[in-house]
């Protein structure tokens, strides 16, 4: 059996995304590594939700931007991270 983060970073691999914005502190970053996913570190949640979001824009939906942000209990990074995924 595999876990959850793993599935999530196969599935990303099997749809051909090429990168992942993401802050340091996720639980899927060691899982995309293993999938030999680059990752592009963000000083914040909001800045890796806008880069995902403005690849996406810039590529006319022809490419999926795709970003991690932080989560659980006292993570701030959903939070901080809310406006740039209701424009997104």
């Amino acid at each position: 059996m595999i876990s959850v983060a793993t599935g999530i970073a196969r599935i990303l691999k099997m749809e051909g995304i090429e990168w992942v914005s993401t802050f340091p502190v996720c639980r899927v970053n060691n899982s995309l590594g293993e999938e030999n996913i680059p990752m592009i570190m963000m000083r914040d949640d909001r800045y890796a939700v806008a880069l995902a979001d403005g690849y996406s824009r810039v590529t006319a939906g022809k490419e999926i931007g795709v970003c991690t942000v932080q989560g659980g209990v006292n993570a701030a990074g959903i939070q901080v991270a809310y406006a740039g995924l209701a424009q997104a």
